[in-house]
């Protein structure tokens, strides 16, 4: 426990001089809260999702600013966005709140020199704020791997080609293997509409391809070398950019997770000049446009249940035979294939951030830091190295190498996942201070779960709750 507090004490204190490397001022509080969250999440086990806690705190940071200026308080703006990001995390990391998060909050205000009215306005907007996000936001978690299970299993007799399906004796794809469904996919959107009516109004044009077919032929050949571990033509180069989208992350505050990747972008790519209200909407909007980019890739990969390379490779199809021996570079986990959820995510993010600056190309580092590992990590104890991009838009292009080269994901998943990710946040931008509707059905926990494998690949058969 001592060593966890003193690593995630040291990534918020420390990270902007070695991390950020001077890309913002270091005592920003709003990046300082972004960078210790960065630590908790990927030092702390247990958090599904984390983009749903990254989401919550950004928003509360930029809500509280804005009650700040509409009260006309006489407070420090850093001191609400202090309180309302403490209050969000105590409420997902309740055990850190001791030794972690009070220490943290107490230091910055210490810095700030507040009065005791100061003070005591800050923490009362900040709080307040965040209560109001947490009970918005506190849904019941409907439990529907069930049903996805037994849709699954409804067709395991006779499996459809180009449909997800079990292999036997697998471990990673069999009938006992570890089986997941996301709870950000029950999650009410931000912005977009109901997602089943997003995709199908706004998406609709993307979708997988019928098996057989020429264009599925394309994209069987394209993939079937270098998604493969025992490809003679593999080099180093794509070996190291799949273990960047594979493998987890040692010693370091800089983790796999997509949210982590974009908090520093988002920090060394911003101008050292940006206002602290940028700063802080900047983060709302790539959190909220990733929150529900993965809303959206969640009821697609529930809707379309395409399969994945190795399940196609092995089984077959009337135009290929079957390939037993055919074995990804990576392994990754039970959902459906289509689109990539990590292009999607890249795609939303680069596109916020390219927003911020019109048309204009500009460059930005996010450091390495680490080293690679877990058992399925073929590079474990690699030095993570820092990489530079040319645009936000050239970190997506690297990650749809990455799925590629990980053998988890077909060329035109990754295309279609960045492309759709771009919708949703030009959406986001879009309509971002709409107010939504809040609907008029209960918790999905009241609801009846609907999951059936559509009759074809390529048609559109959305998991739903119903009433």
């Amino acid at each position: 426990m001592e060593r966890l507090v003193v690593v995630l004490m040291a990534a918020a204190v420390l990270l902007s001089s070695t991390v950020v490397k001077a890309a913002l001022p270091p005592d920003n509080v709003s990046v300082q809260w972004n960078l210790l969250l960065n630590g908790l999440i990927c030092n702390v086990t247990g958090y599904h999702d984390p983009i749903i806690i990254q989401t919550g705190m950004n928003l509360a940071q930029w809500h509280g600013l804005l009650a700040l200026k509409q009260t006309g308080g006489c407070t420090k703006p850093e001191a609400v966005i202090a309180y309302a990001s403490r209050e969000i995390l105590a409420n997902y990391f309740p055990q850190q709140q001791d030794r972690v998060l009070d220490p943290f909050l107490a230091a910055k205000l210490v810095a700030l020199k507040l009065s005791k009215s100061e003070k005591k306005l800050a923490k009362r907007l900040g709080e307040a704020v965040a209560r109001r996000l947490l009970s918005k936001r506190e849904i019941a978690y409907e439990f529907a791997l069930d049903e996805l299970r037994d849709a699954i299993n409804a067709r395991q007799a006779n499996p459809t080609p180009g449909l997800i399906r079990f292999l036997p004796n697998d471990p990673v794809f069999g009938p006992d293997a570890f089986f997941v469904t996301h709870n950000i996919a029950l999650q009410q959107p931000y912005v977009i509409p109901d997602p089943v009516k997003y995709v199908e109004e706004h998406l609709g044009d993307l979708k997988p391809m019928k098996v057989p077919s020429d264009e599925w032929d394309v994209q069987y050949d394209f993939l079937k070398d270098i998604g493969r571990i025992d490809w003679p033509g593999r080099t180093y180069d794509m070996n190291y950019t799949a273990s960047l989208y594979l493998c987890g992350r040692a010693n370091t505050t800089y983790c796999l997770i997509i949210g982590s990747f974009w908090t520093v972008a988002t920090i060394n790519i911003l101008p050292a000049n940006t206002t602290l209200y940028d700063i802080v909407e900047t983060f709302a909007k790539v959190s909220v446009a990733l929150h529900d980019a993965l809303i959206v890739v969640a009821q697609q990969k529930d809707g379309y249940w395409f399969w994945r390379p190795q399940m196609a490779y092995e089984a077959g199809d009337a135009r290929h035979q079957p390939w037993p021996t055919w074995t990804p570079y990576g392994r990754v986990i039970f959902t459906g294939e289509y689109p990539s959820g990590t292009t999607m995510s890249y795609g939303a993010a680069a596109t916020v951030l390219q927003s911020y600056f019109g048309k204009k190309k500009v460059p930005f580092t996010v450091d390495g830091g680490g080293v690679f590992e877990g058992t399925s990590c073929y590079l474990a104890g690699t030095k993570v190295k820092s990489r530079r991009f040319e645009s936000p838009w050239a970190a997506v292009e690297e990650a749809k190498l990455g799925r590629m080269y990980v053998g988890s994901h077909y060329k035109f998943s990754v295309d279609d996942g960045a492309e759709a990710g771009r919708r949703v946040a030009e959406y986001v931008l879009k309509h971002w201070g709409d107010r939504p509707a809040s609907g008029v059905l209960p918790d999905s926990e009241y609801l009846n779960v609907y999951a059936e494998l559509p009759k074809k690949s390529g048609d559109w058969n959305p998991l739903q709750y119903r009433y």
